[in-house]
């Protein structure tokens, strides 16, 4: 099976077993999905149209290169999606797109779903917040998944001729702010969706999860209509990588690490990096409410049941990263979705299943 064949069967393979259970769907915020279909170009980079109930506007997701990973042994496949957002109207952040983005959406190039009538009527490089690389160990049946994007997508048209990049004299300040959306945050809800799928797939669930960051960018227009790429201190580059068990026995640790390392290279600088050992998701069983606490790390509390008997139990800390406390963004927290780990065991609690009452 070659690297398209392989990943369109995956995504697909994904979106039909999630829709077809209501609270999958629910839990996970899947409110439509669909191929894109027409032209040459989709038979060898499929995509996909996402619609999910906790963002108004609507996702594409296409596959740009795929296949063998030549710097590991063995048979990993590597698949680069990107990811593009296309807002509503009625969000805030439709402003902050460029006019041309704003006007598309207006005009008749999108249809009522806020997706393109026609994808090649939409320029390749607009609507972009991030991407997501996809690798499988074929033969460890193990699956990593990383997320990347800036946590400010700015982008600046050349205010005037004596700004050139060879003299490094091009400052945020010479430029008027065409374009400016908070990538990370955009492009995040269909990552957070993916994992939940692919957990639901493959029954296997997050082991380890790495938050990164460097040095972010921005881009300017030359005179030429060029897009161009320039460092920026104002921006953050990020990437969430979600290393899932594997599918047949423990795998193999080794290469487990070689994957990592490959991904992640050594221009990201680590923030937050926890391996979960079983399932981090513990459900409390006194009180009003089940409590749902997602943590690597636990400790023991004493309980008094009904009858008065007591007995001790693990109880684990919420997994709940202030980005803010690490310099990433100036505001806001990254939790870690506690469906990521319920649905690798989606049937034991999830009663449309199994019709049970």
């Amino acid at each position: 099976m070659n690297g398209e064949s392989f990943f369109r069967s995956t995504i697909g393979a994904m979106i039909s077993h999630g829709f077809a259970v209501d609270d999958v769907r629910t839990k996970l915020f899947l409110k439509g999905a669909s191929e894109v279909w027409g032209g040459e170009e989709l038979d060898a980079h499929p995509a996909w149209y996402f619609w999910l109930d906790n963002r108004p506007g609507a996702f594409r997701l296409q596959l740009v290169n795929c296949g063998r990973v030549d710097e590991l042994a063995g048979s990993v496949i590597r698949g680069i999606f990107t990811v593009k957002y296309y807002p509503s109207p009625s969000e805030p952040v439709f402003r902050h797109f460029s006019n041309l983005e704003q006007a598309l959406i207006l005009g008749a190039a999108f249809d009522q779903t806020n997706t393109p009538k026609l994808a090649g009527q939409v320029p390749g490089n607009l609507f972009n917040v991030g991407s997501i690389e996809f690798f499988r160990d074929l033969e460890k049946k193990q699956s990593f998944l990383l997320y990347t994007s800036l946590d400010q997508f700015n982008f600046h048209p050349v205010a005037s001729a004596k700004n050139t990049f060879e003299k490094q004299e091009l400052t945020v300040a010479d430029a008027p702010k065409e374009r400016q959306i908070p990538a990370w945050d955009l492009g995040y809800p269909l990552f957070d969706m993916s994992v939940g799928l692919h957990s639901f797939l493959t029954r296997e669930s997050p082991k380890r999860i790495i938050l990164s960051h460097q040095g972010g960018f921005e881009f300017f227009e030359s005179s030429t209509g060029c897009l161009l790429q320039q460092n920026s201190s104002s921006t953050t580059f990020k990437s969430l990588l979600v290393a899932f068990r594997p599918e047949s026995g423990d795998g193999d640790e080794v290469a487990e690490q070689s994957v990592i390392s490959l991904m992640l290279g050594s221009s990201w600088k680590s923030i937050y990096d926890a391996s979960f050992q079983g399932c981090p998701v513990h459900r409390h069983p006194h009180g009003d409410n089940d409590r749902i606490l997602i943590s690597n790390r636990h400790e023991t509390e004493t309980c008094v049941d009904d009858d008065d008997h007591r007995h001790v139990q693990e109880v684990y800390s919420t997994t709940c990263l202030n980005v803010a406390d690490c310099g990433i963004l100036s505001e806001g927290q990254l939790v870690l979705n506690e469906q990521w780990w319920l649905m690798a065991n989606a049937e034991q609690f999830m009663k449309s299943m199994c019709g049970c009452h």
